[in-house]
């Protein structure tokens, strides 16, 4: 099974891409070329990397009309970027996320019926070719009542992919499901194997784009998670096998313009003490994060935890010092958002 598939989430349009309109669409769909101008380069960056990256699959993890970036109102600026993907016959699957407005989320989801190879997945369970992905939006991760049920629906069908748009505290609950590849958009940046699965988060809240592309082969997958920066021509990779990464034999390698520069180099990185450095090193600190140590370790303290008659308070406290992400320690809300109030007492 030789598959490649793209996964992008949380896309960062400039202002003029609100200036695309249902009659460029039209135009493309009666004269096949694509348009161009300042409004149309969001839609060209986007296009360039599903050109270079020749996918046959591609999946969008939510925040697709907007985002608390660049704003809201872009729908017909992903409209043109569906539209080139099914005109291609590249099949496409996405999900909404928090910032996908109703009032504009609604009319892509009308024009979209209307493509053969673009389809949304809310709740849902697609096959393409021999996998098996499950699409779970925004709208069902925010409310965890909502989650389980979806959850415990196909909990004993096994998915090579979820593909969701989760906040982080709601991100624990996903590792009850059985998939090789649990992905979420709406932010942060992580790449690391959690409980048989591997996690990607994603997020995009600038020019850099980041994205995943996934190369199944007969035995194993290769995953590419990428930083890319088109107008300084920069990308960083790191790729690491399924395989590799689910038996602690990553490599830990980093490509930088080519050049590779072993991961550990960041991780030992001092957190700034402001805000404002932090902003201004956001690139470095994802990739502090990215291989997420203290995340995984949260993560599974606290699925021991779910059963456990007696907690050790004092692991659980010196775990919650701990940055799961720059801004982002183990919280008491994530806590018992998965472990109930009974964690209270402990803490």
């Amino acid at each position: 099974m030789d598959i490649k598939a793209l996964v992008l989430s949380d896309l960062y349009w400039i202002l003029d891409s609100k200036k695309i309109s249902i009659t460029d669409l039209h135009d493309l769909n009666k004269s096949k070329r694509k348009g161009y101008g300042s409004r149309f380069r969001s839609v060209n960056k986007y296009w360039s990397l599903v050109q270079e990256e020749q996918p046959e699959l591609v999946l969008f993890a939510g925040d697709l009309t907007g985002d608390g970036s660049c704003g809201h109102g872009f729908h017909f600026a992903f409209l043109y970027l569906l539209s080139l993907l099914d005109q291609a016959k590249v099949q496409t699957y996405f999900i909404q996320g928090d910032n996908d407005l109703e009032k504009y989320y609604d009319i892509v989801k009308k024009e979209s019926e209307n493509m053969a190879n673009v389809e949304e997945i809310p709740n849902k369970s697609v096959r393409y070719k021999n996998l098996k992905i499950l699409g779970i939006p925004f709208l069902t991760t925010n409310h965890k009542k909502a989650l389980k049920e979806c959850l415990s629906r196909c909990k004993d069908m096994h998915h090579d992919i979820l593909i969701c748009h989760s906040a982080l505290r709601r991100r624990t609950h996903l590792f009850t499901k059985k998939s090789d590849l649990i992905i979420s958009g709406h932010f942060d940046n992580k790449f690391c194997s959690i409980r048989n699965s591997i996690f990607l988060s994603l997020s995009n809240d600038s020019d850099v784009i980041n994205y995943c592309t996934l190369l199944y082969g007969t035995d194993d997958i290769s995953i590419s998670y990428n930083f890319l920066n088109p107008r300084r021509k920069r990308k960083i990779s790191y790729t690491e096998s399924a395989s590799d990464l689910l038996n602690g034999n990553d490599k830990a390698t980093l490509i930088m313009d080519r050049v590779p520069i072993h991961i550990g180099h960041f991780e030992k990185l001092v957190l700034p003490n402001t805000d404002y450095e932090k902003e201004k090193n956001a690139l470095a600190l994802s990739i502090k994060f990215l291989r997420g140590k203290n995340y995984k370790a949260a993560i599974e303290m606290m699925y021991e935890y779910q059963k456990a008659v007696n907690i050790e308070s004092n692991e659980l406290k010196k775990l919650m010092r701990r940055f799961l992400t720059s801004k982002h320690k183990l919280s008491k809300s994530m806590l018992t958002d998965f472990l109930g109030s009974k964690i209270n007492s402990y803490l």
